[in-house]
């Protein structure tokens, strides 16, 4: 496309899909600025931000409800814990859970940051994630601020 095919107000802004998934993956891994690691794919802040914006649907729509999904059926459940007892010697148990504090940039002034900053040091989201033997996630929840304690998180948590 070219400038004179660009109506006014438009961008030419046609980043590769591959390269999208790469940079919002390198956010995730290391919790880096949006400025910083949008240099390092050659493309803006605003633009990073998109991206971020535009996979994280991706998955939150597409892979999450088909391949993050807890066990329904008592085949799967029964499968589940003969993972847990052959690989563990634990009888009877349905999932491995835990909660895990990801580090976040502290909330802008105009919000609630104190919520966010955890016992350990920093600002934070408590992230609970429950696992089979094989490590596989079958539930995870991200919607509570790092002060949140994993037994609170567990009350309200939706698994049957």
């Amino acid at each position: 496309m070219t400038a004179e095919h660009l109506q006014e107000g438009q961008r030419v802004t046609a980043i590769p899909v591959d390269l999208k998934v790469l940079a919002t993956l390198h956010v995730y891994r290391t919790g880096g600025y949006q400025l910083t690691t949008g240099q390092g794919y050659n493309f803006s802040q605003p633009s990073m931000s998109r991206c971020i914006n535009e996979v994280t649907n991706v998955i939150n729509n597409h892979l999450l409800p088909n391949w993050i999904v807890f066990l329904s059926t008592k085949v799967e459940k029964n499968k589940i814990m003969e993972g847990f007892l052959n690989k563990f010697n634990f009888p009877r148990c349905l999932g491995a859970i835990d909660c895990s504090h990801i580090a976040i940039i502290s909330p802008p002034e105009n919000y609630p940051a104190l919520p966010y900053y955890s016992r350990k040091g920093y600002y934070s989201i408590n992230c609970q994630i429950i696992t089979d033997s094989d490590y596989k996630i079958l539930n995870i929840s991200s919607l509570f601020p790092g002060t949140i304690h994993n037994a609170a998180i567990w009350r309200q948590t939706s698994i049957p």
